[in-house]
């Protein structure tokens, strides 16, 4: 037994030396993985509060996109106003050359009066037709007629053609207050569409910084984790040498209690020898023995006659 004790002793201080490494490996691998733990919640709640964002970004985005699309469609309207505008304005200047024109071919500047005109024709040709006239003179008639008849018709068209004046600069005037009608919503829908952006920028900023915290929360859990497993293994390893310790021990344990049943038992057959040679002495003096004495001269193989 005293040769096993010694050993004993060994196997069971670096028993627990290794099971104290154990329990710090394991302590520190359980502390890093409650860290990692930690950290995926962390990281999780980040997730939820970006989707947040993301919906509440998703909501303001299509709201502006909506404003936009009005802004865009208001443009167009603008535009073909413009266009309408700018048409008017070539066909009144048109309108305006004509008029020069005729006006021109009037030999005047000031508009005459077509009424006095159409009275002068009647006049005149009151007059040639109820009047006997010589040739000359109903040439005469004749000529002044035609002369007032052509002004009449240069005065006609001269009146239609400021009439289409004035219809264009009533046309113009309406299409300008619609003009800055449209104006004045699209200065508005601009300012809306600043508001959503002034609303959604920080949201999009904010979104980008949870990004980077999960991304470094990330990298963080993963160096952590890294080093949990790193003790893990240290932890497997440990006990591994600390079951193999464990089996050598008890085999010197049972090794020693059976050196020790051995020495019990050779100890108890020396016992038993010498109790033999004195009864075996009785017997060759003639004593009577026991039944159970006969059986101890048996078992050490003495003859008995």
């Amino acid at each position: 037994m005293n040769k096993y004790r010694e050993k004993l002793r060994e196997l069971k201080e670096k028993m627990l030396q290794l099971e104290k490494q154990a329990y710090g490996f394991r302590n520190k691998r359980d502390q890093l993985n409650l860290e990692t733990r930690r950290l995926s919640n962390e990281i999780r709640a980040l997730g939820e509060e970006i989707s947040k964002y993301k919906q509440t970004l998703n909501e303001l985005t299509s709201k502006r996109q909506e404003i936009f699309l009005e802004l865009m469609k208001r443009k167009k309207e603008k535009d073909q106003l413009k266009e309408k505008l700018r048409e008017l304005k070539r066909e009144m200047r048109l309108y305006l050359s004509q008029i020069n024109g005729i006006k021109r071919e009037l030999k005047f500047k000031e508009n005459m009066d077509i009424n006095d005109l159409k009275s002068r024709i009647e006049k005149l040709e009151w007059e040639y037709q109820t009047s006997s006239l010589p040739i000359e003179l109903e040439a005469k008639y004749v000529k002044s007629i035609s002369e007032l008849e052509n002004k009449l018709k240069l005065m006609e068209m001269l009146r239609e053609r400021e009439n289409k004046i004035d219809e264009i600069k009533n046309r113009i005037s309406q299409l300008n207050e619609k003009l800055e009608d449209i104006r004045n919503e699209m200065n508005t829908l601009y300012k809306q569409t600043i508001e959503f952006k002034e609303k959604i920028n920080p949201i999009r900023e904010k979104i980008s910084s949870l990004k980077i915290m999960i991304r470094e929360k990330i990298v963080q859990k993963a160096s952590i984790k890294e080093r949990a497993d790193k003790y893990h293994q240290k932890y497997i390893e440990i006990t591994t040498q600390i079951k193999s310790l464990k089996d050598e021990i008890d085999r010197l344990v049972f090794l020693a209690k059976a050196e020790q049943l051995a020495k019990i038992v050779e100890e108890r057959n020396k016992i038993m020898k010498e109790k033999a040679e004195k009864i075996y002495e009785r017997y060759l003096r003639g004593e009577k023995l026991s039944l159970e004495e006969f059986k101890i001269l048996l078992k050490f193989n003495y003859k008995i006659k």
